[in-house]
């Protein structure tokens, strides 16, 4: 089992690390809701913008893990550029790629590797969180037309976003479609704020109507449907190992410069050792991330690989970022350092795309085979005792 690189790959995180600290460091905390766009055209001009897309509209199509390695690098110096890279390669654009017409990926994906372009993407519903069994919004085939009705809520980039990717309800069965920022009978809500400080916006579609040329999966399960957003998880995972490993750089700047009670802080044992845990966390999280990204190649990952991807990740993110607060005292929680903007940022995780809590139960269904229905039970042990002494009194 190799578990190195390649020296493509290798090369690839060299130089973005190198463009990410010269180019994006600079005004990577101070972006707020603008798109980053210089930055997105700087890696488009290398091109890497379109990483994971078709080649035939400017993209290189590299495999997942590919993207999975970008985003993380980026996410490790300037996280907002990394979660635009992430929307072009692994999110909303992604399942364009893989499930959209030849006519879709050129009027649409072409300008996202140009960097011309932002995807959003809309999914979660009022009474459809966690629970995509929910799901409302529906569209309904009139000849050349598609009509849709219904609310999304917290629209990915949707101050911003030239197209969305609305996961819906399709004539009956489940579906995905293209609908541009100004289709009629789409209307745009104001932006709420999240704690992190980015901002979402609810989408209304009242007999929104798109051409049908814009499905791009139709006649779907539920389960097939939502298998194309894996992809979308591990690119969210990317950003949360790029997120740790740079709240744990800061930490480790900031220990081996400070001095307290006449020693420096990285000769204190008890600080030393939450580094160490630190760096486990993040190294076992990049493993399943890149285990997952690997066995889905061009395509996407198991959702029981996706889930502990996504669990993982999550919980890292929160848990260095916090971490590093800690060791960094009273300026932690300053804004006068992006920590607290990091632990703000990865707080959101455990929440969107699924919380900790529906990915536990997705591992656990997947390990006891209880998803459907009651796994038979097992041919009881009778070896297990074998060898045991007895001691007096008994085992028990």
């Amino acid at each position: 089992m190799d578990f190195a690189l390649t020296t493509e790959q290798q090369t690839m995180m060299g130089e973005l690390d190198k463009l990410a600290r010269q180019q994006f460091a600079p005004k990577a905390f101070s972006w707020n809701d603008e798109v980053p766009w210089p930055n997105l055209r700087m890696l488009a001009d290398r091109g890497y913008l379109g990483l994971c897309l078709p080649v035939g509209v400017g993209g290189a199509a590299r495999p997942v893990l590919d993207g999975i390695l970008a985003a993380e690098t980026l996410a490790a110096v300037c996280p907002h550029t990394a979660g635009f890279f992430h929307a072009a390669n692994t999110g909303p654009a992604g399942h364009l790629a893989r499930r959209g017409s030849p006519a879709l990926h050129e009027r649409y994906l072409r300008p996202v590797a140009r960097g011309e372009l932002v995807v959003g993407i809309a999914l979660t519903e009022a009474q459809a969180g966690s629970d995509v069994s929910g799901l409302a919004a529906s569209a309904e085939t009139h000849g050349d037309t598609v009509v849709i009705n219904g609310t999304k809520l917290y629209t990915s980039h949707a101050m911003v976003a030239g197209v969305f990717v609305v996961f819906l309800r399709l004539d009956g069965a489940y579906g995905s479609i293209l609908v541009e920022r100004d289709a009629p009978g789409l209307t745009i809500g104001p932006p709420d704020a999240w704690m992190s400080g980015e901002r979402y916006c609810t989408l209304t579609f009242d007999h929104c109507e798109v051409p049908v040329g814009n499905v791009m999966v139709s006649g779907s399960s539920l389960r097939d449907l939502m298998n194309e957003y894996l992809v979308e998880r591990l690119g969210n995972s990317a950003r949360a190992v790029g997120v740790a490993r740079l709240a744990l750089e800061l930490a480790e700047q900031h220990i081996q410069g400070r001095r307290q009670f006449g020693s420096r802080l990285v000769d204190m044992q008890g600080l030393r050792w939450k580094v160490a845990d630190m760096v486990m966390r993040i190294e076992a999280s990049q493993l399943l991330l890149y285990r997952a990204a690997a066995r889905a190649g061009t395509g996407v990952p198991s959702l029981y690989e996706s889930s502990l991807v996504k669990l993982h990740a999550s919980e890292t993110a929160k848990f260095v970022t916090d971490t590093a607060m800690q060791l960094h005292g009273a300026l932690g929680v300053s804004r006068a350092m992006p920590l607290e903007w990091l632990y703000r940022l990865a707080r959101g995780w455990t929440i969107a795309g699924g919380t900790v809590e529906i990915h536990r139960n997705i591992i656990a269904s997947h390990v006891l085979r209880h998803t459907h229905a009651e796994a038979p039970s097992p041919t009881p042990r009778t070896d297990l005792g074998a060898g045991v002494p007895t001691l007096p009194g008994g085992n028990g």
